[in-house]
């Protein structure tokens, strides 16, 4: 025992010792309906203090033109874009390349393979002025001249996404790998820390954010929905007030799925698992609400339903929420099965959380019928617990249905024609 306890200490020394914190954050590109253009952008900080950016994407409205990349003041992937909504915390009057912190640069990539690189001056990813939390748009077009002469010199939208908190526990470009470490082989590990995140000007206001969500590769169908999150000073408490609401669209009516905020806003890996694990604070443990040490993550689960359209609703002061500690750049998801407090099935949906101006409407309204804060939903029978749709039936299945069918057919066509 006391050699398993001495093995123990020297494993948290080791760790501690050799754990680095990174600041690196990612963004899994979006298609524009219409255009073709997939993969990511990569920010890291490195060891030379300052940004650097790698886009590594593909498809025929990307590859071989020079294309910008421009960085809007809000997390919302379904807002209207314009000139007044790029990144610009300076308040310049013109969209000047060099001072803009929203104007990322031009990108040209002849094959997929390629990761073209800028190294920025005027740009972090922590902090007031991170761009985590932020929309990220790929433009069709390259500025002749700078500061632009109008917003629509940019031309067409090619693709988007919301810049989250990365994961180190998936593949980095190698010129990110060696401007975080200095050599390309001194890849960070899920033991290092991350400290990218987005910091707030005026903790003690109102503040709101927003989450569009997606199908992981583990749902059979359509998933879609938006969840909506509010947060505002309680004067009586002391204490941040959050509210969050969600709508969603696919899931079987009447089911239970588990709902919760994990730490990181990294999508990349299409199952649901580079999100990591719970958004959580030591020595937190994974439970239901309200237990006062469950994970900051644990949202319980989402069990009301207005016909085939499922809610969520839940009001807490159990969530930080400040300059240093909120949920801005991580990301929700919904899970397959009921979360009992045990077990909760695989990643099924999930979105990046982004910023949002406490001014923006609401992008949905509740029903009258949705109950704030039943989010055990012990009213529920335990056989909706199983919630994700059936999968779709295997293509050899059908086409030996329609061989048999047309067989049939032509034995049936053949005996009556010799008769």
């Amino acid at each position: 025992m006391k050699n398993l306890i001495t093995l123990f200490i020297f494993t948290l020394f080791v760790s501690f010792v050799y754990s680095t914190t990174y600041q690196y954050a990612r963004c899994n590109l979006e298609e524009h309906p219409g255009k073709l253009i997939s993969g990511d952008v990569f920010f890291a900080y490195g060891i030379d203090n300052k940004l650097h950016v790698a886009i590594k994407a593909d498809g025929d409205d990307y590859l071989g033109k020079e294309r910008t990349v421009i960085i809007h003041n809000n997390g919302n992937l379904v807002r209207q874009l314009d000139e007044t909504s790029i990144f610009n915390p300076t308040k310049s009057t013109e969209i000047d390349c060099l001072n803009v912190a929203g104007y990322i640069g031009t990108f040209k990539s002849e094959s997929s393979i390629s990761t073209p690189e800028l190294v920025l001056d005027n740009q972090t990813i922590q902090g007031v002025d991170s761009l985590v939390g932020l929309t990220l748009v790929v433009y069709s077009n390259a500025p002749k001249s700078c500061p632009l002469t109008h917003y629509s010199d940019l031309g067409d939208i090619l693709g988007k996404c919301v810049i989250g908190i990365g994961s180190f526990d998936y593949p980095l470009p190698e010129v990110i790998v060696t401007a975080m470490t200095g050599d390309s082989k001194k890849i960070p590990t899920k033991s290092d820390s991350n400290g990218a995140m987005k910091g707030l000007s005026n903790v003690n206001g109102n503040q709101a954010a927003i989450c569009t969500l997606e199908p992981t590769s583990k749902f059979f169908g359509e998933l879609t929905g938006t969840v909506y999150i509010t947060s505002k000073f309680d004067e009586k408490s002391k204490a941040m007030t959050t509210s969050i609401t969600a709508e969603i669209n696919g899931l079987v009516p009447q089911s239970i799925h588990g709902f919760h905020i994990h730490s990181l806003g990294d999508i990349s890996s299409g199952d649901g698992m580079s999100v990591g694990g719970h958004w959580d604070s030591s020595g937190q443990v994974h439970s239901l609400p309200p237990n006062p040490n469950r994970h900051y993550g644990d949202l319980g689960n989402i069990c009301q339903y207005v016909v085939s359209t499922a809610y969520y609703s839940w009001t807490t002061t159990y969530l930080p929420y400040t300059s240093t500690n909120n949920l801005l750049g991580r990301s929700f998801v919904v899970h397959a099965i009921r979360d009992n407090g045990t077990v909760f099935g695989d990643r099924v949906g999930w979105c990046v959380v982004g910023l949002l101006s406490p001014t923006d409407n609401p992008p949905f309204k509740l029903p009258p019928s949705i109950q704030n804060n039943n989010v055990i939903c012990s009213n529920s029978p335990p056989e909706n617990q199983f919630t994700t749709p059936t999968p779709p039936p295997s293509n050899f299945f059908k086409n030996a249905f329609y061989i048999i069918i047309t067989l049939s057919i032509l034995v049936y066509l053949y005996k009556k024609t010799v008769r």
